[in-house]
């Protein structure tokens, strides 16, 4: 979203809620009225709920946010968070521009980017083309079958150093979890030789930097995460080494939100996708939990009035 709201200089976008303008001012975000900061949460929250899956959830809920209700089960007068551990695509959003060698029935299947979080299919998701419009631009994307899917590390990322005559590198990165933590740190990283940069110097400070709508190796932290620095440049000042520092730092491996599909023939395009962890409960709740809801409400409404209604 903040991107979003910083591009086109700034002037921010229409909360989507509310409609009231989301402006960018440096450093800081201002927007304006109670839907379009609670979207902002909304997001927050969910990001929290996606990275931390060993972690309980409950909702004292005040103000509706949608994006929990296939998760939220009665808890006495609050709600749990009932979710799986993996993820499923529930829905994918074309890109609105005309597309060559697609036809409606198409199956399409997720394709695995160097510089994406990656996907492991447990049971592989079903999705095809369902209509095209005139004009060569996909209307509708069908999942038949959202899939399962668990998540590892992006193995790709771009690199800066903030000088500006310094263009932008590439390295092939490993992560590994750090214990009792969803976080992940930097294990081994290595120079893309076919994209190692110009105008570095020895000791430069590197950041990963993500050319998408997200971020896959999100820093956790306020400092600047500059845990990567050149160690050897050629006469150019491309990057030849690189070292790790600070004991690799401490980052979240974040679940895409968009993501490249293929179908039969090869051809690819990027798509918006609903990447969400999977309900526990999709259809219906079960019998149990609504029968000791109602017998919570029933010895509660007692406590409170008395049972002489």
């Amino acid at each position: 979203m903040l991107e979003e709201i910083t591009r086109d200089g700034g002037r921010g976008m229409p909360c989507k809620v509310c409609g009231n303008n989301m402006s960018a001012s440096e450093p800081r975000v201002q927007v304006q009225g109670n839907a379009a900061v609670m979207a902002i949460n909304a997001l927050l929250a969910k990001n929290i709920f996606n990275t931390n899956r060993e972690n309980e959830f409950y909702l004292e809920e005040s103000f509706p946010l949608s994006w929990m209700y296939p998760y939220m089960t009665p808890y006495g007068t609050i709600f749990r968070l009932e979710a799986e551990k993996e993820f499923e695509i529930a829905s994918i959003t074309p890109p609105d521009v005309p597309l060559d060698g697609f036809k409606p029935g198409d199956a399409l299947t997720p394709m695995n980017t160097e510089s994406d979080t990656r996907m492991t299919a447990i049971l592989p998701g079903i999705f095809s083309v369902e209509s095209i419009g005139a004009n060569g631009v996909i209307q509708s994307i069908r999942a038949q079958n959202p899939g399962k899917y668990s998540l590892q590390p992006a193995t790709s990322s771009y690199i800066f150093s903030g000088k500006t005559n310094a263009t932008t590198a590439r390295i092939q990165i490993e992560m590994e979890p750090i214990p009792d933590s969803p976080a992940h740190r930097i294990s081994r990283a290595e120079i893309d030789s076919i994209m190692s940069g110009t105008n570095y110097s020895a000791n430069d400070p590197l950041y990963l930097h993500s050319f998408g709508g997200y971020k896959p190796i999100q820093y956790q932290g306020t400092e600047p995460a500059n845990f990567l620095s050149v160690s050897k440049v050629d006469e150019l000042g491309s990057i030849k080494e690189i070292s790790i520092k600070g004991n690799g730092g401490r980052f979240i491996i974040m679940p895409p939100t968009e993501f490249t599909f293929a179908n039969d023939s090869g051809q690819t395009f990027r798509a918006v996708i609903d990447f969400r962890r999977i309900p526990k409960y999709k259809a219906r709740l079960p019998e149990d939990i609504l029968m000791k809801d109602r017998e919570f409400w029933s010895r509660y409404s007692e406590r409170l009035i008395g049972n002489w209604i």
